[in-house]
């Protein structure tokens, strides 16, 4: 019975090697890794939090000299970092890694969280056509922002 049981986990090993390594790499595009070049085009980083005090930093470093560039020039810097003629795209030159853990103290949540409130109402009022400025109480104190720039 064992020996069966072994066989059958040996098979579904393999079968789950082939299939990752033979089909999945080459022909599915990893999602999340396109959502880090897209970020590392437009040469944004992003904080996502999963929990209050967890979650991930994708750093969205550009490597070319300019993020707004016409289609050809696009293709060029995509071509030169293909020959390997830039730097690498992570914190260090040295480095590829652009998806980092992290896990926020106190302190940075709740600067985390005032930043993103600021944004919300400023986001509300602008949407709100509001041309003259806004503030808002929070439980840190008032909050403001100039609406009319969007």
């Amino acid at each position: 019975m064992f020996c069966i049981s072994t066989f059958f986990w040996l098979i579904t090993c393999l079968a789950q090697f082939l299939w990752k390594f033979l089909i999945q790499y080459r022909y599915f595009a990893d999602q999340c890794e396109q959502f880090v070049d897209l970020l590392s085009l437009a040469n944004v980083s992003l904080f996502v939090f999963d929990a209050r005090y967890h979650g991930f930093y994708l750093h969205g470093r550009s490597l070319h000299q300019q993020a707004d560039s016409s289609m050809l020039e696009l293709v060029e810097q995509i071509k030169k970092e293909e020959e390997g003629m830039v730097t690498k795209r992570g914190l260090d030159s040295s480095s590829e890694v652009q998806v980092f853990e992290v896990y926020p103290t106190e302190g940075m949540r709740k600067e985390c969280d005032k930043f993103r409130t600021l944004v919300d109402v400023c986001v509300r009022f602008v949407d709100a056509d509001v041309e003259d400025g806004c503030t808002w109480y929070g439980e840190d104190g008032p909050l403001s922002c100039a609406a009319g720039w969007a």
